[in-house]
């Protein structure tokens, strides 16, 4: 699983963002379906867009008969994406002075970079 933010990221650095992330992963070659959940904060023609340029990137990472699902969902319908915000939420906190919240997590982080501080 791969739990990242990007909601405090404007216009296409998200998609950006995203993809620079996601390079990071490394995917099972029996990996039959990727599901992306992300927060539904964009209009038909964004979400389009967004849709194409992460399907595009991910094209040449994911193993041939595998399929991408990537749906848009209110955060407040979805528990998932509420944990998601909650536990990024508490990642971040670590730019503020209180890093309890990562202490507790720091040894299942397997990535960690700074993307445009």
């Amino acid at each position: 699983m791969l739990i990242c933010e990007v909601g405090k990221v404007r216009g296409s650095s998200i998609t950006t963002l995203l993809c620079f992330i996601l390079e990071k992963v490394s995917f099972s070659p029996n990996l039959e379906a990727v599901s992306l959940v992300v927060d539904k904060c964009k209009n038909t023609e964004e979400i389009k867009d967004f849709n194409q340029y992460i399907e595009n990137q991910l094209e040449a990472l994911l193993p041939l008969n595998s399929r991408l699902y990537i749906s848009h969902e209110r955060s407040h319908e979805k528990p998932g994406l509420q944990a998601v915000d909650m536990f990024c939420w508490g990642f971040s906190r670590q730019f503020t002075g209180d890093n309890s919240w990562y202490q507790i997590f720091r040894q299942w982080v397997e990535f960690e970079t700074m993307y445009l501080p």
